[in-house]
């Protein structure tokens, strides 16, 4: 929470930009890794599915 108060009152607006651009970047990226984990996920749950 520390974290956040800090950029939040920092005054460099590169640094703020850099911070948000990077945040975006891991957002895209997990978005990815789930649609694409996702799909094997629900087939490896569908086979354990039907073993039982």
């Amino acid at each position: 929470m520390k974290f956040f108060k800090k950029l939040y009152q920092q005054e460099d607006g590169q640094g703020l930009a850099e911070v948000a651009l990077i945040l975006a970047l891991v957002v895209v990226v997990a978005i990815v890794a789930l649609q694409l984990l996702g799909t094997n996920i629900t087939s490896v749950l569908t086979s354990v599915a039907n073993a039982i």
